[in-house]
Formats: C-alpha cells, sequence, structure tokens
C-alpha cells in the first residue's frame, strides 16, 4: 500500500512489457499515467510519459519524438537517470526500423553519454548492435558498422545475453 513503491513496480512491470512488446502495454501505460497522476508521483509519471513516447513510436513519429524529449529531460533535471540507456536504445531501435536513421543516431549518442556517466552497462550490448545497424541504414563505413555488432555479439557471449549474442551474430551475418 505504499504508493511509491507500487509507482516503482509499475515502472519496472511496464518497462518490461514495453521492452518486450507485450500486448497489454499499451494498458499497463495508461494504468501507470492513471496511478502516477491519482498519487501525485512527479518521478514515475516521467517515466509513464517516457513509455508511452516510445510505444508511439514509429506512428507519429514527430509527436512521440516531442514527447520523449519532454519526458526525458524531465527525468535528468530530476537527476533520475534508471534505465534511461536502455530505454534511449530501445526507443532508437524503433526509429530506426522507421527510416529515421538520424533519429535514431541522436539516441545513441545520448544512450552511450549515459551508459558511461552512470555505468549501467545492461542495454550495452544491444546499443553497439543498433549502433552498427543504424550506422549502415545512414551510409557510414561498412567496417565501422561491423565493429559494433561484433562488439555486440561478444559483450552479450561474456555477459550471458545469448538472445543478444544472437541478434548480432544474424546481423553480421546479412551485412
Amino acid at each position: 500500500r505504499h504508493v511509491n513503491s507500487l509507482g516503482y513496480a509499475y515502472m519496472h512491470a511496464v518497462m518490461l512489457s514495453l521492452l518486450a512488446d507485450r500486448p497489454e502495454r499499451d494498458a499497463l501505460i495508461a494504468e501507470m499515467l492513471h496511478f502516477t497522476t491519482e498519487h501525485r508521483l512527479e518521478l514515475w509519471r516521467g517515466y509513464a510519459e517516457q513509455f508511452q513516447a516510445i510505444a508511439g513510436l514509429p506512428g507519429d513519429t514527430a509527436g512521440a519524438l516531442r514527447k520523449l524529449e519532454r519526458s526525458r529531460a524531465g527525468l535528468k533535471a530530476r537527476n533520475a537517470s534508471l534505465f534511461s540507456s536502455t530505454l534511449a536504445v530501445d526507443a532508437a531501435e524503433r526509429l530506426l526500423a522507421a527510416g529515421h536513421a538520424t533519429d535514431a543516431m541522436n539516441l545513441l549518442d545520448e544512450a552511450e553519454a549515459l551508459i558511461e556517466a552512470t555505468g549501467e552497462r545492461y542495454a550495452e550490448p544491444e546499443f553497439h548492435r543498433i549502433r552498427g545497424l543504424t550506422l549502415l541504414a545512414a551510409g557510414h563505413d561498412r567496417e565501422e558498422a561491423r565493429s559494433h555488432l561484433r562488439t555486440a555479439a561478444r559483450l552479450g557471449a561474456e555477459r550471458g545475453a545469448g538472445n543478444w549474442q544472437g541478434r548480432a551474430e544474424r546481423n553480421l551475418q546479412q551485412t
């Protein structure tokens, strides 16, 4: 019954449903937004708004990007960086899939800075995989892109993240 703890729990539940593209994602986001508004949990509301923006990609890309920038800026102002690099990488992947390589690259630059600043390396293998794919999509040096994909596969293997390792290896074979 501790509302802040429930806000924290919502953050994890919604983030996992977002990253896994679960069908209940949008309903959970709406529930989290309602809960955090009702209980004036501004920190967790900032996360809910970020989730909603990411879930809106690639649909209304311009609107979702504005909402994403606002929510991320609000969280940054609160010194809230929990999973910020992971969420930036996920948003970048969605943008890349929609053909917005420049916007994806900007989010990846932000994710890289966050990984270094916070030491939160959970999404580092995926960061390198998406960076490699974004470089390829933007017409950058193929070897630089392949280097990122190799790094992603290596980090996935080192961290026992076989799913991420496999994705990177498949992407390498396709380039």
